[in-house]
């Protein structure tokens, strides 16, 4: 079968003898530095040695495709010269054979030149298309059969075209297929294949992983520089997700390896994604936008539910828009979970700087602001739902343990402030509770308790009852009501009788 119509060739020439004029026998051997193709048929040439064996006159003449062909790939590649004499190897060298040579070369006029091993560059001319499958670093000795499978070095689309693919990166024909997921198929797409065979991480094992490696020197900060993975959103109600599979068994949706082996089961399992993350715009329901990253996890049904969430709209107020309204960035985001506890698992820290200390819960800021954990009715960032607050205050620290206090406030229907019905000092343990109850601490082990007065008449471990704002006007049942008039004690009774209460002097 001939090369293909478009290919330019070469003819080379060359003879050979010895000092006495003797015509030698023996072979020269051609060899192309690397896989060549031709896009636009398509057709790759491998890289199989090309023999041309001296004639009684120790002459040859063979035809080769010029390395510098414009209409395959790559451009400049080489050929290795191998001759052989008498079954012994005399030299090996690389050459050039530039198409736009006259007529025929004789060998013995072309310079030897450093051998070219530059990667094949796959590259559909004005955007043409290379019909798949496609194989990258695959055997190229292996039997095709009738699925046409094309094997090259690299592919390079600089100039645009398109690969009907997949394309498979660093594979060996007639290993175990990879699993394609839940949609069975793989039209177009790159497959990394990764396989076992380097063995355990143990230290006696090889790197036989599958990675794409993206390197990058810039900062983001600027037109999208040190950006090295794009995802466009085509659509208002598409999701763009990195997923991760796992074999899971048809009949009891468990676990899909072997036990023995590690290896997925050989039937009775379907890969399913049980990870995504990603971002998306329009919910699916298509009543609202979602506009943020997320977290999806799979329920025990198998559907993915969204667990942790990163807006990157303000979905309180922009959610509800149509879909060319909505603010796209927000200043502050509110980061949400759904369907999931947020768990700190507490753990010594045994070393480095923080030895000493376990690992926790922290809201932080500096005494200009206040620290705060919100208990509302909605987890919207507004400020209508809160209810309850649980905050450090921004009170100034001005030595001596002053400032940054505890409170517990309350809030009303409208979300407004109420007041704080608990108040702690840091400084001095106090405990107040609105409107007037105090309880003080004089020592770890001392305290004092005021109701409705601050003054203790310098007495430690007592109770102090200031002056009722409102004496008692109905009759209280099943006891008595205590209150201060005039700063002396009394009673309200049942029966309705207001009288004083009389300590005998000691």
């Amino acid at each position: 079968m001939a090369l293909p119509s478009d290919f330019d060739t070469v003819t080379v020439t060359g003879r050979y003898i010895d000092l006495a004029g003797n015509a030698l026998a023996g072979t020269v051997t051609f060899t192309s530095s690397t896989t060549v193709v031709d896009s636009s048929v398509p057709v790759t040439i491998v890289p199989v040695p090309l023999v041309a064996t001296l004639d009684p006159n120790g002459a040859f003449s063979i035809a080769l495709p010029a390395t510098d062909d414009p209409d395959i790939s790559p451009n400049g590649y080489t050929y290795k010269v191998e001759e052989r004499f008498g079954g012994k190897l005399l030299r090996t060298y690389s050459i050039q054979v530039p198409y736009d040579t006259v007529g025929s070369v004789d060998l013995a006029t072309i310079a030897p030149v450093q051998p070219v091993t530059a990667s094949v560059q796959l590259l559909p001319l004005s955007g043409g298309t290379m019909t798949g499958p496609l194989t990258l670093s695959g055997d190229p000795t292996a039997d095709l059969g009738a699925a046409t499978k094309q094997y090259v070095d690299a592919v390079d689309l600089t100039n645009g075209g398109e690969i009907n693919g997949p394309l498979t990166v660093n594979a060996t024909e007639g290993s175990t297929s990879p699993p394609l997921g839940v949609s069975g198929a793989l039209h177009k797409g790159i497959n990394l294949i990764s396989s076992y065979a380097g063995g355990d991480d143990d230290g006696t094992g090889t790197d036989s992983t599958g990675r794409l490696n993206l390197y990058s020197y810039q900062r983001a900060n600027v037109r999208s520089y040190g950006e090295n993975i794009r995802h466009f959103l085509m659509r208002s109600d598409a999701k763009t997700m990195q997923a991760f599979y796992i074999p899971v068994q048809s009949s009891n949706k468990k676990g899909g390896y072997d036990a023995t082996t590690r290896d997925p089961l050989s039937s009775g399992i379907g890969w399913k994604p049980v990870v995504w993350q990603g971002a998306h715009y329009e919910a699916n329901n298509h009543a609202s936008i979602h506009g943020h990253w997320e977290l999806e996890i799979a329920d025990s049904t198998g559907a993915l539910q969204g667990r942790l969430e990163i807006p990157f709209i303000d979905q309180a107020v922009d959610g509800a828009k149509p879909l060319d309204q909505a603010v796209i960035g927000v200043d502050y985001t509110n980061i949400r979970t759904n369907l999931a506890d947020f768990s700190i698992r507490a753990q010594n820290i045994t070393s480095g700087p923080y030895a000493g200390q376990t690992t926790c819960l922290r809201v932080g800021g500096g005494n200009d602001r206040n620290k705060e954990i919100h208990l509302s009715i909605s987890s919207d960032m507004g400020t209508a739902s809160r209810r309850w607050v649980l905050r450090a205050t921004s009170e100034t620290e001005s030595g001596s343990n002053a400032g940054t206090n505890f409170q517990i406030a309350r809030y009303d229907d409208s979300g407004a402030l109420l007041d704080t019905p608990l108040v702690i000092s840091r400084s001095t343990g106090n405990v107040t509770l609105t409107p007037g109850l105090v309880v003080r601490r004089a020592s770890s082990t001392v305290t004092s308790v005021s109701l409705n007065t601050t003054s203790l008449g310098g007495g430690v471990g007592v109770l102090a009852i200031g002056n009722a704002t409102t004496a008692p006007a109905s009759n209280p049942t099943g006891g008595v009501v205590l209150y201060v008039s005039n700063g002396r004690l009394k009673t309200r009774q049942p029966d309705g009788t207001d009288q004083f209460v009389a300590l005998t002097a000691t």
